[in-house]
């Protein structure tokens, strides 16, 4: 900023240039995560093919888990409630590490169906109970700097997700932990 002459009371002063000491915090998430882009749902529209649009949902929700971890914040999609363990659990971990600065690093997640059947029907909402066998991989957690600062071990567990569409839209109304599977570290 120049501060003119006539500002000091001086006449005959120069201009100078006064020199503001202000401290530049770094963007906080880094650009890296930003730039990914957020999963889009698939349709809900419940027509011949229902099977196969309830398992692209169960995979959009691993894929949302994924983007909610890269990115540190927490998906609205993964509704944190008492019936949703696993998106209490994504979604606290995504805040904790926004909070904390910190991104995880890991592989992508999987999720295989294992059992799938139609609950009975609502004249509004049409529920599918699925059980899956969720695979997730080592999660390292790194600091602004870059720096390990955590890892949170494999693991491979089943859960029951019971998910819903009502009004063109997707409902998750549970999807918790069954059991760790076999061949999980935890």
């Amino acid at each position: 900023m120049l501060l003119l002459a006539a500002c000091t009371g001086d006449p005959t002063a120069e201009p100078r240039q006064e020199v503001s000491a202000t401290r530049t915090e770094p963007s906080w998430p880094p650009a890296s995560v930003l730039s990914l882009p957020e999963p889009t749902s698939p349709d809900p529209a419940m027509g011949r093919d229902a099977k196969a649009r309830v398992v692209a949902y169960a995979v959009h929700l691993v894929d949302q888990v994924q983007y909610a971890l890269r990115t540190t914040f927490p998906a609205a999609v993964l509704r944190s409630d008492a019936f949703c363990q696993i998106c209490s659990q994504i979604n606290d971990l995504a805040a904790e590490a926004h909070q904390d600065q910190e991104v995880y690093d890991f592989d992508d997640w999987s999720v295989q169906v294992l059992q799938m059947r139609e609950l009975p029907d609502d004249p509004e909402v049409r529920y599918w109970k699925v059980r899956t066998l969720l695979d997730q991989p080592e999660l390292t957690a790194r600091d602004s700097s870059g720096d390990v600062v955590g890892t949170i071990p494999a693991r491979r567990r089943q859960t029951v997700l019971v998910v819903g569409h009502t009004d063109n839209e997707w409902v998750i109304y549970e999807w918790r932990v069954v059991e760790d599977a076999p061949g999980s570290t935890a």
